[in-house]
């Protein structure tokens, strides 16, 4: 899809960033939404944010950023750096699990769409948002569920008790019902929901006592 689905001033911010030797050099790439936007096109994102595998200080890739942008703080702590860039929000993570597949798009490291669904997996084990879930649904159209969850198994190493721990939030997912997502993203709930139901099914019957 690339990146054209990307605001005008993100894709400004998307191109100095990407020609920044500094950037270059700590291994930044784009994942998250705007990541999932390039692959798919299918909505906007807020956010701009960027991982790299290699630890880094915040406070010096802020001083850094300042030299080609209006860099203002909003959070800082190891290995995190939340700002925004001539008044757009962009994040900087410490990430330490290594890409499955690298990808350069437009000349910017890019996340595959197979780590940025395994990403995506990793933080619906932890947090519950319908728009993961639909996103995650929208990667799971084009990769399927044995290989994500392969994918995600070799990218970190899990263990029984995360799929075990991923059947108990799929029995949840009624619960989002009145969750805050963007309007195209609702509109792909109940198939999200149904899908997902489908795989919930399935794990029970694979792994279930």
């Amino acid at each position: 899809m690339g990146f054209s689905y990307l605001l005008p001033q993100q894709a400004d911010i998307v191109t100095i960033l990407g020609g920044m030797p500094e950037f270059r050099q700590g291994h930044f790439y784009l994942a998250g939404g705007a990541g999932l936007i390039f692959h798919l096109g299918h909505r906007q994102s807020p956010n701009l944010d960027f991982f790299t595998c290699h630890p880094f200080c915040p406070d010096d890739w802020y001083v850094i950023l300042t030299r080609d942008f209006r860099a203002d703080i909003r959070h800082r702590r190891k290995g995190s750096l939340r700002v925004h860039l001539d008044g757009y929000p962009c994040n900087f993570y410490y990430y330490p699990f290594p890409l499955l597949d690298s990808l350069l798009a437009e000349g910017l490291p890019l996340a595959s769409l197979l780590d940025i669904g395994c990403m995506k997996l990793r933080a619906l084990l932890s947090r519950q948002r319908k728009q993961d879930w639909v996103d995650l649904y929208q990667i799971s159209q084009r990769i399927s569920w044995e290989r994500l969850w392969e994918s995600y198994q070799i990218k970190y190493r899990s263990e029984a008790e995360q799929l075990i721990r991923l059947t108990a939030q799929l029995e949840e997912l009624h619960h989002l019902d009145e969750d805050y997502t963007y309007p195209s993203a609702e509109r792909h709930w109940p198939a999200a929901k149904a899908y997902f139901a489908k795989i919930r099914t399935y794990l029970n019957q694979q792994y279930g006592d």
